[in-house]
């Protein structure tokens, strides 16, 4: 609450400092305004008010124009001091934009999650179906997996609870953004683009793409060339990581984009014959698989796009996201994590290095 007072008090305080300095005496201050621009910094008008801080900034102007006065008709000197002290006011500036940016409003940000999770007693996660990090129990709803294990375990050491939240992989960003949940535990590809919207936590685990095709008709995909040929339909799912791999390089190939929450719909596809190939991750491959036996894997010696898998968090949640990678380090350098990967993945580990190539 007070790094909150703190980051709406810095605001008052531009919003004097713009309205005296750059506003009302806009021919005086053209030469900070000007330096502003150049540096990038804008700020728009605000009617917040403090008398203190109004005094003050107020009180500079008669300085200002006595040191102006003082050099009469000396024109260069004037001009010199003039810049000189615009130089000033541009510094003090930049100094508050440090001072309450990163010493306020940021801070504030980046402890509230973990604050509040202490506060009120409960860590808010969302997830999305995707075994064997997250599982659910068709009958019961009952939630299973190495991540729903691993957030269970870091809210019991905090003594709180988890309360779960099913999302789509296509929307889970921008629910973190507003502030719906506080990590998004479905396990997530790292790609350069989810990065500029939200912050992952350390690598937990390598994963790529393989695919399914009805069984008889691997011979026909070898490698991923052989994917990208007139007359092949090729299934993704809407968000994933594949979605927009598959429109950037397959040009021959028809793309069906499947939209909804379920990670098989691309592998569903080819059961039900709409689609000749289904892409999606290689664990939802195989749990798949295991239940089908019309299908046949392809391309599970050569995946694509081999990537780190992590948890997800607002992307200015510093503290919040240091706690968990924490979290998650001492889960796998004590092999809490290896026993649950092998308790839900066929007894087997999963992988924990990048691929040589």
């Amino acid at each position: 609450m007070k790094a909150a007072l703190q980051a709406r008090e810095c605001e008052k305080v531009f919003g004097i400092f713009w309205k005296f300095w750059v506003q009302e005496r806009a021919v005086r201050s053209e030469g900070v305004r000007k330096q502003l621009i150049l540096l990038g910094v804008t700020y728009p008008q605000t009617d917040g008010t403090s008398l203190a801080v109004s005094v003050w900034l107020d009180g500079l102007t008669p300085v200002y124009e006595k040191i102006l006065a003082d050099f009469g008709e000396r024109k260069v000197e004037r001009e010199m001091v003039n810049r000189l002290l615009n130089l000033l006011l541009v510094s003090l500036l930049l100094l508050l934009l440090l001072a309450c940016g990163t010493g306020s409003s940021q801070q504030s940000k980046g402890t509230d999650t973990l604050q509040r999770v202490q506060s009120e007693g409960k860590i808010r996660a969302a997830y999305f179906v995707e075994p064997p990090a997250v599982m659910k129990d068709p009958n019961t709803g009952e939630l299973s997996g190495t991540f729903v294990e691993a957030i269970k375990f870091i809210a019991s050491q905090l003594k709180v609870k988890v309360e779960f939240t099913e999302v789509d992989l296509a929307k889970f960003a921008a629910g973190l953004q507003t502030g719906s949940y506080d990590v998004s535990i479905g396990p997530t590809f790292r790609t350069i683009p989810r990065a500029s919207s939200v912050g992952f936590t350390r690598t937990i685990f390598y994963l790529g793409y393989d695919g399914l095709v009805s069984k008889g008709k691997e011979t026909r995909f070898k490698s991923e060339s052989d994917l990208d040929q007139p007359g092949v339909t090729i299934a993704v799912k809407e968000g994933s990581a594949i979605h927009r791999y598959a429109q950037d390089n397959y040009k021959k190939a028809k793309v069906l984009v499947l939209s909804g929450t379920d990670l098989s719909l691309p592998l569903q596809a080819v059961s039900s014959g709409q689609a000749d190939v289904g892409l999606m991750n290689e664990h939802t491959v195989e749990f798949y698989r295991r239940q089908h036996p019309e299908v046949a894997v392809i391309l599970a010696d050569k995946p694509i796009q081999v990537t780190g898998m992590s948890w997800a968090v607002r992307n200015d949640d510093l503290v919040w996201l240091n706690f968990l990678d924490t979290s998650l380090e001492f889960l796998e350098s004590t092999g809490q994590m290896a026993q649950w990967e092998r308790t839900f993945y066929f007894g087997q580990p999963l992988k924990h290095s990048m691929p040589s190539y």
